[in-house]
């Protein structure tokens, strides 16, 4: 399932949620979104979550008491996260 997640210092992630434990949350395919201003207009875009954890097999760990929230992203958000994934 894919999830809009918010964690404790702030940073908001796209992924792919495949396990939630009661401990960790395994995710992969994990996007950052960044927010940008230019010329007065705020824009997002993606970075990766991780360095090199950029492939379909690469699996992060976030230990479960460092999730502030979880979110349905709405569907033009996925389709942008599927986009910046093939990037």
């Amino acid at each position: 399932m894919i999830k809009q997640i918010r964690l404790s210092t702030g940073d908001e992630i796209l992924c792919e949620v495949i396990e939630d434990g009661e401990f960790e949350v395994i995710i992969r395919n994990s996007l950052k979104l960044i927010q940008r201003t230019h010329n007065g207009m705020k824009f997002y875009t993606f970075k990766n979550f991780m360095v090199y954890q950029d492939r379909p097999d690469s699996i992060q760990i976030i230990r479960a008491d460092h999730v502030v929230s979880y979110a349905n992203p709405p569907d033009d958000l996925v389709e942008e996260w599927r986009r910046g994934l093939q990037e």
